[in-house]
């Protein structure tokens, strides 16, 4: 049986060999920003199309029959996202399109005996009842009706066909897709969003703890910095302030961070940097402080 101080010397120089070979790895330095103002408010910024995100729906509950549109593909408004199968509506064509063709028939035969009752009652009036007449006039006036009335039908079918395909409400680009053909789709709003699309343009929406609230002036000039990259950085320009304090819901992961936090949600533009930025993208944002104090 090996003594422990036979084994002591082993131990001791493993040690020292995982010592040595740490040191050795090389670590990357903690990279250091400098503050852009004398005087700031620090927030969480969040990347977020100018439109913020919107979940497509569809007004028609059922099977997904087609989709045209990728992830990142940019689309213009009222290009075709997603059809929903409409077998169900052509189904109910043929009986739609031979109640027109039956009431344009009995439209024409009601025409015709209107026309020539129409000239018995002028140039011979006595060839023909008032009664008659009249009876033939209301049966014209009705076949006219009812022809309207079997279009309108073929119309709505026709109508329907199109509601079945969702086409882009505004300019923008695919951000999120996870529907694929025969899926199926709720009318409405799918929870988790099935489809998200976006403007083109994006900002950034900046998270302000309540207790600095006071401190952000409208107009106030802003960076922000991409995480952990102190050179990447650019200029906000500020557009609004939303009035209301809210629930923190983006969470920086730092320890000191408290959850039930409230912010004040101050929006800015900013033109695209020479650097990827991403819709959802956290950023740390640097909001100058004018040093004017409320009494």
């Amino acid at each position: 049986m090996i003594q422990l101080r036979h084994l002591l010397p082993i131990v001791l120089f493993a040690a020292f060999a995982l010592a040595q070979l740490q040191a050795a790895v090389a670590t990357q330095p903690v990279p250091k920003w400098k503050a852009p103002f004398k005087s700031f408010v620090a927030g969480t910024g969040i990347v977020e199309s100018e439109t913020t995100d919107i979940p497509v729906g569809t007004p028609v509950s059922g099977t997904v029959k087609a989709l045209y549109v990728h992830v990142g593909q940019h689309v213009k408004r009222g290009d075709p996202l997603f059809s929903i199968d409409d077998s169900d509506v052509k189904l109910k064509f043929p009986e739609a399109e031979a109640a027109v063709e039956s009431a344009r028939a009995v439209l024409k035969k009601q025409r015709d005996i209107y026309k020539i009752n129409d000239e018995l009652h002028k140039n011979a009036p006595s060839a023909i009842s008032k009664k008659a007449y009249q009876v033939s006039v209301d049966d014209y006036h009705v076949a006219q009706r009812r022809l309207e009335q079997a279009e309108a039908a073929l119309k709505t079918l026709r109508d329907e066909i199109a509601r079945r395909t969702v086409r882009a409400p505004i300019n923008g680009v695919i951000l999120q897709c996870r529907m694929r053909p025969g899926s199926y789709m709720q009318a409405g709003t799918a929870l988790p969003p099935q489809l998200v699309m976006g403007s083109d343009t994006l900002q950034l929406r900046v998270d302000v703890d309540e207790y600095d609230a006071w401190r952000v002036k409208a107009g106030a000039r802003a960076v922000a910095f991409v995480r952990g990259h102190p050179t990447m950085q650019i200029t906000l320009h500020y557009r609004y302030t939303e009035p209301l304090i809210v629930p923190k819901r983006t969470l920086n992961g730092r320890t000191t961070e408290r959850t039930d936090t409230r912010v004040l949600q101050v929006v800015y533009g900013f033109e695209r940097p020479g650097f990827a930025l991403y819709a959802g993208q956290t950023m740390d944002v640097f909001i100058e402080d004018s040093g004017i104090r409320g009494e």
